[in-house]
């Protein structure tokens, strides 16, 4: 069993990882990958605990989702404080469709990964527009941690009454992030997320980040 490398933060302070992927091809994939995915604001919130993730930067993930869905031809995320967001869409079979969600739970750890929404009001729209609503703005939401996912495979869920929950831990899993791992740490194990709060415009997830010093050092050479 491969264990983690532990080197003093020293040592890794003084390399360069993007300087020598050329020669070390082991390094290649996950530099791409850190690059691709994150940027020296993204790490420093995730370090400090809060990270705001735009409406705007929310709706061009959801905009993309849609491009060659022939069902759906806008789709739209307001959030409006108290845990809660406002959806807007336009689809072929349902017409205008508009509810609003509170976002009950949004965990992230290594051992699982759980978002639950509560659609406020008496009557669920239909179920399979909020089934790909649910699970899309999931990934949207997970996308400035992650990076970009494909829905792929159906994400497991519970619908309850108006409550929806899903399970994002095999989608993340297989994603290029999830797969990566440097000096033995997977680096989807290292995010850790308590919490996803919207406020007016934007969402805010309280963050930590369960990593070693010298490996957060690594990734700060590899973004500089």
């Amino acid at each position: 069993m491969d264990m983690p490398v532990d080197l003093p933060s020293s040592w890794i302070s003084q390399i360069d990882l993007s300087a020598i992927s050329g020669k070390v091809a082991d390094f290649t994939p996950v530099i791409k990958v850190i690059k691709d995915t994150w940027n020296k604001q993204t790490l420093e919130g995730l370090r400090e605990g809060k990270v705001a993730v735009s409406d705007e930067l929310l709706n061009e993930s959801l905009a993309r989702s849609i491009e060659n869905n022939e069902n759906i031809s806008d789709l739209q995320v307001t959030s409006i404080g108290d845990k809660k967001i406002k959806i807007k869409a336009n689809t072929a079979h349902l017409g205008r469709v508009e509810m609003t969600c509170r976002i009950d739970r949004f965990e992230h750890n290594k051992d699982n990964s759980t978002v639950q929404f509560t659609v406020v009001k008496k009557k669920l729209p239909d179920k399979g527009f909020l089934s790909f609503f649910v699970s899309q703005f999931s990934l949207s939401m997970m996308e400035n941690f992650v990076g970009k996912m494909d829905l792929g495979e159906e994400i497991p869920m519970q619908i309850k009454g108006n409550t929806v929950t899903l399970d994002l831990k095999n989608v993340l899993a297989g994603s290029d992030f999830g797969k990566s791992e440097l000096y033995g740490y997977k680096l989807i194990d290292t995010i850790e997320i308590q919490e996803a709060v919207p406020q007016d415009g934007y969402i805010e997830f309280k963050t930590s980040l369960n990593m070693p010093e010298s490996v957060e050092n690594a990734i700060k050479n590899i973004l500089k």
